[in-house]
């Protein structure tokens, strides 16, 4: 079955590759789990690996090769995943989030200054909504200036 199979992806039917992408994502995405513990970014990679599976459907010379395309593709994606980096500001930001009360782990965080700003939001939010119920009264000169 795997052999008419990867006949027909060579040609490039979309149903053998459905059929090749049931059978081996899920294999495929542990082995990015393995590597990357975030389920989301494993999910967009397996998409990626299978779109190149795709893009080289023509270059697949056996039937194993295509588990070993596949997994060399993904091993690849998600090492590659590591090294860019907004990756690794991103995976510092998770990793803070996970502790409770991180902030309190941050030099120079004060929960006081977290309750002003609130506040202080709050009495600018009160100031913008005072403005937006005035605007409709004045003369679309001083309107416009204040949309500015």
């Amino acid at each position: 079955m795997l052999e008419k199979e990867f006949e027909l992806l060579k040609k490039g039917n979309s149903t053998a590759f459905e059929r090749i992408y049931i059978r081996y994502n899920k294999r495929i995405f542990w082995i990015g789990k393995q590597i990357i513990k975030d389920e989301f970014v494993v999910e967009c990679l397996v998409q990626d690996t299978f779109l190149k599976l795709w893009e080289y459907c023509e270059k697949i010379e056996s039937p194993d090769h295509i588990f070993f395309f596949l997994k060399l593709v993904m091993k690849h994606s998600c090492y590659s995943h590591y090294r860019k980096p907004k990756n690794k500001f991103f995976r510092s930001v998770s990793s803070l989030e996970s502790y409770e009360n991180y902030q309190s782990y941050l030099a120079g965080y004060d929960p006081a200054d977290n309750i002003q700003n609130l506040i202080d939001h709050d009495r600018q939010q009160h100031y913008f909504d005072e403005i937006i119920k005035v605007l409709p009264l004045l003369s679309v000169e001083r309107k416009h200036l204040i949309e500015l």
